[in-house]
Parts: structure tokens; sequence; C-alpha cells
């Protein structure tokens, strides 16, 4: 049997286990994690497409800490994207208060520049990524970040999919939103 230690049978179907990394936030200062998803024939002579998965918070983000096979993530790289998930200034309260409320008073935008500050850094890290096209996907805040980075950041982002965007958060869940 498979123990829970045991990655053989990963390994044998050509399984590349998530990266985690770390970057800075658009302040240079802050640091901001993430985990990066490859096709699993990755060869690093190739560029490839880089498309974040975001859900901004920000009572919680869309990075894992824990193993866990994000299909959607897992399965988006086998199309020949590099995939990432990444956090953002005003995400996770566990961070620490300042983090946390940094997107106070301000839904609208406060994660982008972050969003945008560590895909530029990955594709300088990595020769393998092609800059010249980045994707964003998401649901829900997600995917009203997604399609906000469109018309924000249009010359960078090239591609969205919003998918349950609450584009107006004055009128979205006024007891959600107004908790943050």
């Amino acid at each position: 049997p498979l123990s829970l230690r045991d990655s053989t049978s990963l390994d044998a179907a050509g399984y590349l286990f998530p990266e985690p990394y770390t970057a800075k936030s658009s302040d240079g200062v802050t640091d901001i994690y993430g985990v990066m998803y490859k096709p699993y024939d990755f060869d690093s002579e190739k560029n490839y497409p880089i498309v974040a998965y975001v859900y901004p918070g920000p009572q919680t983000e869309s990075v894992s800490k824990s193993f866990n096979l994000n299909g959607y993530e897992q399965g988006l790289a086998q199309f020949g994207f590099i995939v990432v998930t990444l956090g953002n200034r005003g995400g996770h309260p566990d961070r620490s208060k300042w983090y946390h409320n940094y997107g106070y008073g301000d839904l609208r935008d406060y994660g982008l520049a972050d969003k945008k500050s560590v895909l530029e850094q990955l594709g300088d890290r990595h020769d393998f990524i092609d800059l010249d096209k980045v994707g964003i996907y998401g649901h829900s805040g997600g995917g009203f970040m997604s399609t906000a980075a469109m018309l924000v950041y249009p010359d960078f982002f090239k591609v969205a999919v919003s998918s349950s965007g609450n584009h107006n958060n004055d009128v979205y869940n006024r007891n959600w939103s107004e908790t943050h």
C-alpha cells in the first residue's frame, strides 16, 4: 500500500510537485508568498506563458500552505503554462494586522500592484517565463480582480478569465464587505 510519504506512484506518472516561492510586493519590502506549477514535461529551455490564479481576500489568499493536488492549477499547467498562485498585501489576516489592513477602504485595486510586481520578478528570475504572455483568472473576488487587472494594467495582462466577479463592492453583499 502507498504510504502518505511515498510519492513513487506520483513520480512514475511524471508529477511535478508545486514549487513555493517568495517575492517582494510592489513596496519592495514586504514578502509575498506563492506557489508555482509547471507542466509535467517542463523544459527549462522553452518559453512558457504565465497565468496567475488570484483571489485577493481579504479574509484569505489562494496560496496552498500544505500538500494539495490543486487540480485546476495542475491541469492548466499541463496545457503548457506556468501557473502561479500568490498573495498580496491586504490578504490573509494571519500574516499581521498591518498586512491584512493594507486594503482597508480600497477593496477595488489594493492587490493589483503586488500581483504585477511578483509576476515581473518571476519573469526576471526565470528565463522560461514569457512576460509578453501574461494571463490572470479567478472566481468571485478573483473574478473581479481578473477583470480589474485588464483595465488597470492592459499592457501587462494579455488575457483574463473572470468567473462570478463581484465587480462593484459598494453593493456586493454589504454584510461581508463592510467587515473589511
